[in-house]
């Protein structure tokens, strides 16, 4: 967790072409909870764009990890603020 516990949850079902809406949504939550952890949900192929875009964890929805995980562990981060990119 981030200093002060904060954290923030990035949705996003992002591709290739689509860096730009990532950053976007990176960025004012950064600005909206400075300091906290962006950690996002992706799947296996929106991935690589989210660590292009500087986020810090990514959650991972498919390859046998299903949305019960994945809710799970999204909660978990305790996220104080969320966006969502599609």
């Amino acid at each position: 967790m981030s200093e002060g516990g904060r954290a923030a949850l990035l949705l996003t079902f992002a591709r290739r072409g689509e860096e730009e809406l990532a950053k976007r949504a990176a960025r004012e939550l950064g600005e909206r909870l400075p300091g906290a952890t962006v950690t996002a949900v992706g799947t296996p192929v929106s991935a690589p764009v989210l660590r292009e875009v500087g986020v810090g964890e990514i959650i991972i929805y498919g390859n046998g990890r299903g949305a019960r995980t994945v809710i799970r562990e999204a909660r978990a981060r305790r996220p104080g603020a969320a966006a969502i990119v599609y």
